[in-house]
């Protein structure tokens, strides 16, 4: 079996385009640390309303693949069976207050939200010249 560096983003970008995904998206969003910043904005912007303060936030997402499957060197899915989000904050609230934020955020997370319907997903090619 081919060892692979996941840490490299043509890698990533490789593993993502073998998966049925838009290597060219898939770039862009591993380049630009911006691209999801306005989700991060709703996200305060949800807190402002309960009139919460946050300092700072950041959120994560993880998850795991069969490379083997992703490969094709044995059959099953070759995408995420789960997608793990961390949110880390600095934030002026209790516990509970912060569970009930991030429960929010995650209700109206537009990844989430995608990630857990059947979301039809094109692709093209062009070519360099």
């Amino acid at each position: 079996m081919e060892s692979k560096d996941i840490g490299d983003i043509d890698t990533l970008a490789d593993i993502a385009e073998a998966s049925g995904l838009n290597r060219d998206e898939a770039l862009k969003m591993l380049n630009d640390k911006k691209l999801y910043v306005q989700n991060v904005r709703d996200d305060q912007y949800e807190a402002k309303r309960y009139g919460i303060k946050v300092n700072s936030l950041e959120v994560n997402a993880s998850g795991q693949l069969d490379l083997n499957v992703m490969l094709g060197l044995k059959e099953g899915n070759p995408g995420f069976n789960e997608v793990d989000v961390q949110f880390t904050v600095d934030i002026d609230a209790d516990d509970k207050q912060v569970e009930e934020l991030v429960s929010k955020a995650m209700e109206i997370s537009p990844v989430k939200n995608s990630l857990e319907r059947n979301v039809q997903v094109n692709s093209t090619f062009k070519r360099n010249k």
